[in-house]
């Protein structure tokens, strides 16, 4: 997903607003949309990315308790 693509259709909408156009409730839908998906999929890749340390933590702590003393 372009992130600056996506701000700048943002912006579009903000400024519409800001401006007094006209902007229908679909169109409102489709951009809470947009953006609850965004925050969505930045959340799982930060819960992936917190996973992979764990599991990385994990494993070194399995490589320790292969010693054999």
């Amino acid at each position: 997903m372009n992130y600056k693509n996506i701000g700048v259709w943002v912006k579009g909408y903000v400024d519409a607003i800001q401006d007094g156009q006209s902007i229908t409730r679909l169109q409102l839908n489709k951009l809470v949309d947009t953006i609850q998906s965004m925050i969505i999929k930045i959340e799982e890749e930060a819960n992936n990315s917190k996973l992979g340390v764990d599991d990385l933590a994990k494993q070194e702590v399995e490589q320790e308790d292969d010693l054999p003393f």
